[in-house]
């Protein structure tokens, strides 16, 4: 994983690479969901990253080393601002981390689309490095775009995250069900997706329960590289139609070098 060899000092090191998902959401306090770009990154095990990011996004730590990426799955963890963020990567040279952003004080037109620069750069070897910059994005108007969804106010999802079971591309939902039992309905159409800590009532349908406040987050895995398509709707909520359908792309992930050769 990680591609060609880098020469540091003469001994040559695994490439420090980046995946990122985008484009996530705007983060809001008031909303229980907590939109986020998923960062996993690759390098020599062991070794001391060194993480930030630019203008405008925060990275997200997760809260609890012992358990990563466990612990950032519900888009929680701690936020350190610009950085840095100094992981250890783990004894197959990963670590995980999030980036979010809150939307910009500027005009609607301006605003509708964030770039923010993520860097990580080895503290071993300060000349391995990799950038990546993901976006962020309002919500998609649900009703504007899907007629006749009554209930959905807006949605957005993530693409790009590797095909490695673990990071996921994610779904963001808000509907008018705050304080009502709902239940989204997500369904792979195409691809062989699953969705992260729920059981499926089918193979391919995944009941997603909303929180008080009528949001949800589908967390979504993938062990192959491919496009899915998946459909959501609201069960038992008369006026509404599904989402029309939301394509998420998983990526490559190239084999692990044999870092014991070169040691």
């Amino acid at each position: 994983m990680g591609g060609a060899e880098h020469e540091s000092k003469g001994k040559p090191t695994v490439p420090v690479k980046l995946w990122i998902t985008s484009p996530a959401a705007y983060y809001d306090d008031s909303l229980s969901i907590m939109p986020c770009n998923w960062v996993k990154v690759h390098g020599p095990r062991g070794h001391t990253m060194s993480c930030s990011v630019g203008m405008g996004g925060e990275i997200v730590a997760p809260s609890d080393p012992q358990n990563v990426p466990g612990t950032l799955y519900s888009g929680d963890g701690i936020p350190l601002g610009n950085g840095p963020y100094e992981p250890i990567l783990d004894e197959h040279g990963f670590a995980w981390f999030l980036v979010r952003a809150r939307s910009p004080a500027l005009p609607k037109r301006v605003a509708n689309l964030l770039m923010v620069p993520t860097t990580v750069w080895d503290r071993d070897d300060p000349d391995n490095s990799d950038t990546k910059t993901p976006s962020f994005q309002d919500y998609t108007d649900a009703g504007a775009h899907d007629r006749p969804n009554e209930h959905f106010i807006g949605y957005s999802s993530t693409t790009g995250a590797p095909a490695d079971g673990v990071t996921p591309c994610c779904i963001y939902v808000m509907t008018d069900q705050s304080g009502k039992a709902g239940t989204l309905r997500v369904t792979i159409v195409t691809g062989s997706a699953t969705v992260f800590g729920v059981q499926p009532t089918n193979p391919r349908q995944y009941d997603v329960p909303l929180e008080n406040d009528g949001c949800a987050a589908v967390t979504i895995v993938d062990t192959i590289a491919e496009p899915v398509q998946c459909t959501v709707r609201l069960l038992n909520v008369p006026g509404t139609d599904q989402l029309a359908p939301i394509t998420m792309r998983f990526v490559a992930v190239p084999d692990e070098p044999d870092e014991t050769s070169w040691v």
